[in-house]
């Protein structure tokens, strides 16, 4: 048995109206979700289904003709001066590199070697450029030589060299410092990490305060060519001076009082019996190695 309420119209109307009212709810929910949906996908998968093409933007610059400038040829054979005759005991380098072999002396060419720099009577004269031909261009202080070129040893062996200066003198071998040997306040200065070679006995020149240094040894084979650098120079004026000599390793020499080697002087070309005596005479009591003398002129 079961009952049965019957509603009455008014409440049959109001569940009706409520039935439509949340019909109608749950179809305006289910449009937006999938309007939001749509938005969505559409955010993400729009770039990709649009397609911008890039705009490339040129520009050319007006170009500048070139303008061709006429090359000024170099003189490679400068007229030289002949050197003036001199008689200062600063030249000894000179003497032995103004010969015609692999290091002549800048702006000199003589017929007959000249033994100085100079062109007077002692250090302190013909230090005014006459002595390079060059009196008018340069003062007799504050210049500075270079000399450069190639010598050969005439035998195998191992060579160095010993130098004193007033003021400066640099030798290099292949590229690299061989020899330091400057004025003593110059020395200290220009040494650098640069070690001279032990010597024998004094070092005491003939040069004043200039102290006599020895190089580095260097390895030579008979007639091997190799470059060679030189550079002297004067700081104040007045008194000035150079002193090369060369030592082979194993050759025995003479020893002075004082107990330093008597060595020869390097030279690219054979000393004449006037050169020998003019040398010596000048340099007094300071003994040169005459006999065994090797010439490094390249032949």
């Amino acid at each position: 048995m079961s009952i049965h309420a019957n509603l009455k119209p008014e409440a049959l109307d109001t569940l009706h109206k409520q039935k439509r009212f949340s019909t109608i709810a749950s179809l305006v929910v289910s449009v937006l979700l999938v309007t939001l949906i749509a938005l969505v996908l559409g955010i993400f998968l729009l770039p990709t289904l649009v397609k911008e093409t890039p705009v490339i933007v040129t520009y050319s610059a007006n170009t500048l003709e070139e303008k061709k400038e006429a090359v000024k040829k170099v003189q490679t054979n400068p007229a030289r001066k002949p050197s003036a005759p001199s008689s200062s005991m600063a030249g000894v380098i000179a003497a032995n590199t103004a010969s015609p072999v692999s290091i002549p002396v800048p702006e000199i060419t003589p017929d007959v070697p000249s033994v100085d720099f100079g062109s007077g009577d002692d250090f302190g004269a013909g230090v005014d450029g006459s002595g390079f031909g060059a009196k008018d261009s340069i003062q007799p202080s504050g210049w500075m030589a270079a000399y450069h070129g190639r010598i050969a040893a005439p035998e195998s062996g191992r060579y160095r060299f010993r130098a004193a200066s007033d003021d400066f003198l640099v030798a290099l071998v292949d590229g690299r410092r061989n020899l330091v040997a400057c004025w003593p306040d110059l020395q200290a200065e220009l040494l650098d990490n640069f070690k001279p070679g032990a010597q024998q006995g004094s070092t005491k020149s003939p040069l004043g305060d200039a102290q006599l240094h020895a190089g580095e040894w260097i390895s030579m084979r008979a007639g091997q060519q190799i470059e060679i650098s030189l550079a002297i120079g004067e700081r104040p004026g007045g008194m000035v001076g150079f002193l090369l000599e060369v030592e082979k390793e194993g050759e025995t020499y003479r020893t002075a009082a004082d107990g330093r080697k008597i060595l020869p002087l390097f030279t690219t070309h054979p000393f004449t019996d006037a050169e020998r005596n003019e040398i010596q005479g000048r340099f007094g009591g300071y003994e040169f190695e005459w006999e065994k003398v090797p010439v490094f002129g390249i032949r």
